[in-house]
């Protein structure tokens, strides 16, 4: 929960310049409620402290860079969905693909940016967060939201029984649009016609079968793990990328990835990567580390 009781959403700017964060300041605080930190571990601690609906955060700092008090933002329980615009002077592909790699929401050019476009980000931020879907926000936000039925998600899969649910249509649509957007990043950031990586990557988008290991059991323990249906994004031989509607705090997982006849295998896999994309879904990369029986 934000820890933000003012009449407008918290914002928190975490950037070395004071001349920079007061710009941001004047620009956003009739709508915002704005606080500064002049460095990312300073940063932090006020996030922890008063848990904002949404961070700008500065790319090239002294002590904790930005790249540094992103990763510390997203392995926070309480901080890892707030969600993060990036600021950097630096607008080439490999520092862009860093930030959204880190977990990265969206980036700014700090040398060439406008007020509505500012503004515009910014809204879309709080658009895609969970931390603000009514209220004061809801009044500001000039996009639309809209409220999709999650997929079944089960304590247990030995025994469980399928809840009633409302029809994944909506669901299914947003999923693809988040994937679509993904795609668009991608193609953008990398060039149509960039070279090959080491382990060449198919779009295969599917439904995939997870469990989750939850209570501090480790993964295939089947008592204490969830089933969770996602959305696959792309596939090579050593892992899968997938794009869930919730955080997904364990590092462990197994995937099951079906066969022909229906038949699936099962993979110990490690959670390699995992960012907060928009619209509420998180994008996670996934490396298998070995095959395993259920």
């Amino acid at each position: 929960m934000s820890g933000n009781t003012g009449s407008h959403p918290g914002i928190i700017v975490i950037d070395d310049n004071p001349e920079f964060s007061d710009l941001l300041r004047s620009l956003l605080h009739t709508d915002y409620q704005v606080s500064v930190a002049a460095d990312g571990s300073e940063g932090f601690q006020k996030a922890l402290e008063h848990p904002p609906e949404a961070a700008i955060i500065d790319i090239q700092m002294p002590g904790w860079d930005g790249l540094r008090t992103l990763k510390e933002f997203r392995h926070h329980p309480t901080l890892s969905d707030v969600p993060v615009m990036i600021l950097t002077a630096d607008a080439s592909r490999g520092t862009v693909l860093a930030a959204l790699e880190a977990g990265a929401n969206n980036y700014m050019v700090k040398t060439d940016f406008s007020k509505d476009e500012l503004r515009r980000k910014l809204e879309q931020l709080l658009v895609s967060t969970p931390r603000v879907q009514s209220g004061t926000v809801g009044r500001i936000l000039t996009a639309p939201t809209q409220t999709v039925a999650p997929p079944v998600r089960t304590t247990t899969y030995q025994s469980a029984t399928q809840p009633s649910v409302a029809p994944v249509d909506e669901y299914d649509r947003t999923a693809e649009r988040v994937l679509d957007t993904l795609d668009r990043w991608s193609d953008r950031l990398r060039g149509h016609h960039s070279q090959k990586r080491s382990q060449t990557r198919s779009t295969n988008r599917r439904k995939l079968t997870i469990y989750v290991p939850e209570n501090d059991q480790e993964a295939g323990e089947a008592e204490d793990n969830a089933i969770l249906e996602v959305r696959q994004r792309d596939a090579s031989r050593s892992g899968v990328g997938f794009i869930y509607h919730e955080s997904i705090r364990a590092d462990e997982i197994i995937v099951c990835i079906e066969k022909e006849a229906g038949d699936c295998t099962y993979y110990r896999s490690q959670i390699v990567r995992r960012r907060q994309t928009h619209e509420g879904f998180w994008y996670y990369g996934v490396q298998f580390l070995e095959e395993v029986n259920m």
